[in-house]
């Protein structure tokens, strides 16, 4: 992982060249912001909002720091998220409201006697916080310290390791380490993988010639 300080903390050109055509991913800054202004260029109205992750551990990550997005349609506001790993992939009401999709069941509430939101997700009977966020719009140059840490510090989860990971039409496949992890519906199925296999796993299943660090 590494981080490189740049003049343009973002931009469309490289953002897209990156995703596009090297097939290389990216963070919540990159994928969230590209299809805020996908969003917006189809005239829809889409802003970047900041969240709070809650980790497995119950622990808040650093403050703010993933950035998501917020479609207004039709009077309801939705959070739309394509830079969350393994997240919810409709559009997700504002509203409380219960959706089901491919990834589980999610809504959202309010943070009562706060402005906040809390994102959700049903795990058996409880409902486990994903990440935490208010509607005010953010600017991307607001993450700039975000993404630092996210990029560089050693309790962020991205510095720990190798890390890839791909939604498909039934589920998920990650890529951590040497753990193999392939999604299908409700079924999960862990492998471990020799270093000498990992080229191959990235050319099959992601599309990737080699690991690109962020």
């Amino acid at each position: 992982m590494c981080y490189r300080e740049t003049k343009s903390f973002w931009t469309k050109t490289v953002s897209l060249r990156k995703l596009l055509k090297e097939n290389a991913g990216g963070l919540c800054y990159e994928l969230n912001r590209l299809f805020q202004w996908l969003l917006t260029e189809l005239g829809y109205r889409a802003k970047l909002v900041a969240a709070t992750v809650l980790n497995e551990q119950g622990e808040w990550v650093h403050q703010d720091s993933h950035a998501t997005t917020i479609v207004s349609l039709d009077e309801k506001s939705y959070v739309v998220d394509v830079g969350f790993g393994d997240c919810v992939r409709e559009p997700l009401p504002l509203s409380g409201e219960e959706i089901h999709d491919v990834s589980g069941t999610y809504r959202i509430i309010p943070v009562i006697g706060t402005a906040l939101f809390d994102l959700q997700n049903k795990q058996g009977e409880k409902w486990i916080t994903k990440f935490r966020f208010s509607t005010e719009e953010k600017q991307l140059k607001q993450f700039h310290e975000a993404s630092r840490f996210i990029q560089t510090s050693d309790k962020s989860p991205f510095t720990q390791g190798r890390i890839v990971t791909i939604a498909t039409p039934d589920g998920r496949i990650t890529l951590s380490g040497h753990t193999l992890t392939m999604t299908h519906g409700d079924k999960k199925m862990r492998k471990r993988i020799r270093e000498d296999d990992v080229p191959a796993i990235l050319r099959q299943y992601f599309g990737m010639d080699e690991f690109v660090p962020m």
